[in-house]
C-alpha cells in the first residue's frame, strides 16, 4: 500500500470551485485547506503505478495551479508479520 500527501495550490477565486471537483472526485480524501488557497490531500494506492496515475490527474484537475508531493509511505500490509 502507497500512501502520499499533496499539496495543491489554486487562486483565491477558483477555491471553491476545485474544493467540489476534488470531494466529488475518487482520486483522494480532502483533509485541510487554508486562506491562502493550499489544499491538503492524501492518495492511496496499491503500488506506485497507480499512486502516481492519480497523482498526475489530480495536477491535470480544472483551477489547480500546482500539485506537489509532500509525503510518501511505501509499505506492505503484512510486512513483518509471521504465522504461528
Amino acid at each position: 500500500m502507497n500512501i502520499s500527501s499533496i499539496v495543491i495550490k489554486t487562486l483565491p477565486h477558483n477555491v471553491t470551485m476545485l474544493l467540489a471537483i476534488i470531494e466529488e472526485s475518487d482520486l483522494c480524501e480532502l483533509h485541510f485547506h487554508d486562506d491562502k488557497v493550499r489544499i491538503i490531500v492524501t492518495i492511496e494506492g496499491e503500488n506506485s503505478e497507480e499512486e502516481m496515475n492519480k497523482f498526475r490527474q489530480i495536477q491535470d484537475l480544472p483551477y489547480v495551479v500546482t500539485a506537489d508531493m509532500a509525503y510518501n509511505y511505501v509499505g506492505d500490509e503484512g510486512e513483518g508479520l509471521t504465522a504461528d
